[in-house]
């Protein structure tokens, strides 16, 4: 039996063509995925800080009630304001009295 090394070389040359082929395209492949997944990972990682952000903001109550609160502060401090007027008058009028007394003497 003869033996052809030539067409059994180039077979084991193409098999192995083939092989490296497919071995490169599997690396190609799972190191998309890998990549993928990774980026993946990342983001489930950002949305939950994001939640847990979320969680911890005041609602849409509670500002609601900051601003009631707010309202009410503001108009307790005009009714100061009024007030601290009507002493700052009174206090003119009696160191003006008390400067006339004064010269009086």
């Amino acid at each position: 039996m003869d033996i052809n090394y030539q067409a059994l070389s180039f077979w084991a040359f193409l098999g192995q063509w083939v092989f490296n082929l497919a071995i490169g395209y599997t690396v190609w492949i799972s190191r998309s995925r890998l990549a993928l997944k990774k980026r993946i990972d990342e983001m489930e990682l950002t949305l939950t800080e994001v939640r847990s952000e979320l969680d911890h903001q005041p609602s849409q109550h509670q500002f609601r009630e900051l601003n009631d609160s707010i309202g009410r502060l503001n108009g307790n401090i005009k009714k100061l304001e009024g007030r601290f007027e009507g002493v700052n008058r009174a206090v003119d009028l009696i160191n003006e009295f008390l400067i006339k007394e004064g010269a009086r003497r």
